[in-house]
């Protein structure tokens, strides 16, 4: 049996820190069209569509009392629910090979984060979908196909600032016209662990770095442990299990108290430090989204749910073994 301290706390200490440098998200590498050089300077400049103010001192106070409460998620966001489409938002760019690219901006004074969700998210074969602070200091995409899910719905991990571009780019010969429709900005008013009173050494002697003496003999266990963006706006964490099929199915176990919709969860992975002191600088995760229920309970406090894509061989990670005690 895999100890609950040591995987799924295993990644706690990062909560100490209030930003993120680097990740990446399950999509296929390039460069959008609005950052290439030659070829940004013949795009119309997208409008930034404003969010509604959020009060950070408000939500503050009320984390002061939240965060010292045992079996709630940590709060870093405001979600805000909006309904953005290239039929009623943002600008076309079309091109003479037929092809066309749709851009719209989010702005949200203050922000240090923001993550996106859509509940209409269907892509043809060759479309894709990137996100982007206006720097091109930060991107992730292009999402395509590959990230089609039944129901729908796609989240993305958090960009930090307080200004994203949503891009779209569509071949002039798809099977199908492709389906966008944002639902969800969350407005991160903090980051992973500012203020946090769960922090490293707060929740109990077992909260240490993976890379410490301590987690010796088990290597493979701390691959299964991942961080879970919840509602859009809250961290948990949870760990890869194993089936007694060994067939490989993606099942990740977390805790009732951090349910939320399952298709909109965003699973980070290898978020960890590579030495036994905290880092400098937060290290590189390896992120997924969308998943579906596969059971939860109250009392015992659990929740299962399976990922709805299989995770990439190069993330290296391991499903941990469990038995009924």
């Amino acid at each position: 049996m895999i100890s609950y301290c040591k995987v799924f706390q295993a990644f706690i200490w990062l909560m100490l820190f209030s930003s993120m440098s680097s990740y990446g998200q399950l999509s296929q590498k390039g460069t959008p069209l609005g950052l290439q050089e030659g070829k940004k300077e013949r795009l119309s400049i997208p409008d930034l569509t404003v969010m509604p103010a959020v009060n950070h001192i408000k939500l503050m106070a009320e984390d002061q009392i939240q965060d010292t409460i045992v079996g709630i998620p940590y709060r870093f966001g405001n979600n805000i629910a909006v309904n953005y489409n290239p039929h009623n938002s943002g600008q076309w760019d079309y091109f003479d090979d037929g092809s066309r690219l749709w851009r719209m901006g989010i702005h949200s004074e203050g922000a240090v984060s923001i993550n996106l969700a859509f509940d209409k998210y269907h892509l043809p074969v060759g479309a894709k979908l990137y996100v982007y602070t206006p720097d091109g200091k930060s991107v992730i995409g292009a999402f395509t196909h590959l990230n089609n899910q039944e129901d729908g719905f796609f989240a993305t991990t958090l960009l930090m600032g307080d200004e994203v571009i949503i891009e779209y780019f569509e071949p002039a010969d798809v099977d199908f016209t492709g389906e966008i429709n944002l639902i969800r900005v969350t407005h991160g008013y903090r980051g992973p662990g500012k203020l946090l009173t769960k922090s490293f050494g707060g929740s109990g002697s077992c909260n240490l770095n993976v890379a410490c003496a301590e987690g010796q003999g088990w290597e493979n266990q701390i691959r299964s442990v991942g961080m879970l963006v919840s509602n859009g706006n809250g961290f948990c964490t949870g760990a890869l299990i194993n089936n007694t099929r060994n067939d490989g199915k993606p099942y990740f176990l977390s805790a009732n108290h951090c349910y939320g919709d399952p298709s909109t969860l965003v699973f980070w992975f290898n978020w960890q430090s590579e030495t036994c002191e905290n880092p400098t600088e937060i290290p590189l995760h390896d992120a997924m989204s969308g998943a579906v229920n596969k059971a939860r309970h109250e009392t015992s406090d659990f929740w299962l749910v399976e990922l709805n894509q299989s995770i990439p061989e190069e993330y290296n990670v391991y499903l941990s073994g469990w038995n009924r005690t």
